[in-house]
């Protein structure tokens, strides 16, 4: 999947974008219950689109562009510019998930180039 990420001087990664054409938000918290660490997942309220916990913090996925219907949604912690939480692994398991829409999507364009 493609990803968007934003990292500290330090390499870690602070908060990611994934384009929300291909991914609904039940199929982000199924990618997500796969992950160690992540646990108490919830659908929220408003731009808030699920919440969890990582590790003890509170991380939220959310449309950066207030509805405006935005192509991305953002995956951070709650308060991003007070934690210091690394979101490498989670990152990862995103940047390396080949979701069904996008595996039909390429398996067409790789049909169609031939």
């Amino acid at each position: 999947m493609k990803t968007y990420s934003v990292t500290r001087p330090n390499g870690s990664v602070q908060y990611f974008d994934i384009q929300n054409v291909w991914n609904s938000i039940p199929s982000i918290q199924q990618l997500l219950k796969t992950i160690q660490g992540v646990s108490s997942i919830r659908f929220g309220l408003g731009l808030e689109r699920l919440t969890f916990q990582y590790y003890g913090e509170l991380c939220i996925v959310y449309d950066p562009e207030e509805g405006e219907g935005g192509l991305f949604y953002r995956i951070c912690p709650k308060i991003a510019s007070e934690s210091q939480l690394d979101l490498s692994q989670i990152h990862s398991v995103f940047a390396n998930h080949r979701g069904v829409l996008s595996q039909l999507w390429f398996e067409f364009r790789s049909k169609e180039i031939r």
